[in-house]
């Protein structure tokens, strides 16, 4: 049996071809779900997840998402990962639960801002849960900031791109819905 350090591993990183490049790459998928027991779409949908969570996948993947969202962090952590969400998905309400099954279980419930300053410079200790709450209707967040999105659309026009050419490049990479984004880009342009 080929292993991944064997023949294809070493055809998966030295293949130059595109075509090369995808082929060795689905049959690598195909054969590590096999290995998991997973379906290749199961595999593909863990490893993007991964990637968001790494912050190498697409911008704003989950500040579309509808459901609420659970997320496990260390306490050292916390302060900077309600930053990170806050800027990502707005300010969205949200429950922090410290130690759940423990003793000394504590339970917070606030907008992501607030809670965040709430936490500002305390030492938090112990396992954390935090529950954000999902994307209203439509998929984008109506309190999500929208400065920095107007700077990119700003700065983006200035560099001589087209209206169409920002809403598609802006979408794409902070999975906002392009329709919006065109508008707002034809707003910023008329003034």
């Amino acid at each position: 049996m080929l292993t991944l350090s064997g023949a294809l591993g070493r055809l998966y990183l030295e293949q130059k071809s595109h075509l090369g490049r995808q082929l060795a790459r689905r049959w690598l998928q195909s054969a590590i779900a096999r290995e998991l027991d997973l379906t290749e779409t199961a595999l593909r949908t863990w490893v993007r997840q991964a990637e968001i969570d790494a912050g190498r996948g697409r911008a704003g993947a989950l500040a579309t998402e509808e459901r609420a969202m659970v997320f496990l962090e260390a306490g050292r952590r916390l302060e900077g990962f309600l930053g990170d969400a806050h800027a990502a998905l707005g300010d969205r309400e949200a429950v922090i639960g410290r130690e759940l099954t423990k003793l000394h279980e504590e339970i917070l419930r606030g907008r992501l801002s607030a809670l965040r300053a709430q936490v500002a410079g305390a030492t938090v200790r112990g396992e954390v849960a935090v529950v954000i709450a999902g994307a209203p209707e439509g998929g984008i967040a109506a309190e999500a900031p929208t400065d920095a999105v107007d700077d990119a659309i700003v700065s983006a026009l200035a560099a001589g791109r087209g209206v169409r050419e920002v809403a598609d490049e802006l979408s794409a990479r902070l999975g906002r819905p392009r329709r919006a984004l065109y508008r707002r880009a034809l707003e910023l342009k008329s003034r």
